[in-house]
């Protein structure tokens, strides 16, 4: 009787708590380029879950889902080009492209501008 429990018990998948929980579907639904979409846009400098994802598909790939060394990879790519952008955006166009377009993404003007 407590083997046939333990083995309904383990067929049942046990969901992940909190923000991970809601992060399951996007993952389990695009894989990788979730990975690299959320963690892009992290290190670009909005306020995504980026991190949040690449550990989430660690633990993808710990259960076999997702391949660790392709997570590790996809995670790193992603943040180098995303902080790259950031940079260049910060560089070439600085405050007055960010204060053209800043709204789109949810950043305002503090209203005061250095002398």
């Amino acid at each position: 009787m407590v083997g046939s429990l333990s083995a309904t018990a383990a067929v049942v998948p046990q969901h992940l708590p909190g923000v991970l929980h809601s992060l399951e579907p996007t993952l389990s639904r695009y894989g990788y380029l979730a990975i690299t979409g959320f963690v892009l846009l992290e290190d670009f400098g909005l306020p995504v879950p980026g991190e949040t994802i690449l550990v989430l598909g660690a633990v993808y790939a710990g259960t076999g889902r997702l391949d660790i060394y392709l997570v590790g990879l996809i995670g790193f790519l992603a943040a180098v080009l995303g902080d790259n952008i950031g940079f260049a955006i910060g560089h070439f166009g600085g405050r007055p492209l960010i204060e053209r377009f800043g709204r789109y993404v949810l950043i305002t003007s503090s209203g005061s501008r250095p002398v």
